[in-house]
């Protein structure tokens, strides 16, 4: 895969990753706990707090696709590392 579809690969995943995060967050614990807020329970706890655990576990899952995929090293920063710490640098 060339450099510049790679580069636009991760640019259209990086915003789909930010508006589940965004929503997430809004969802979470914004306007969107208004959704959830009644005395009704969910595998045995309240219903409320299943709401905002499901939305932790969205923001979780987002920052690890993130992690693993978005925020790799390209190969030029991994050279640029690799170079740098062993130019002249004694332990």
């Amino acid at each position: 895969m060339s450099r510049v579809a790679s580069d636009n690969r991760n640019k259209t995943l990086s915003i789909i990753l930010g508006i589940f995060f965004a929503l997430s967050m809004i969802l979470g614990t914004g306007p969107g706990v208004l959704l959830v807020n009644r005395p009704e329970t969910f595998w045995g706890i309240p219903l409320v707090y299943a709401w905002g655990i499901f939305w932790y576990l969205v923001q979780v899952i987002v920052v690890l696709i993130a992690y693993f995929t978005v925020w790799v090293p390209t190969s030029d920063e991994q050279e640029n590392t690799t170079s740098s710490s062993t130019k002249g640098e004694t332990p």
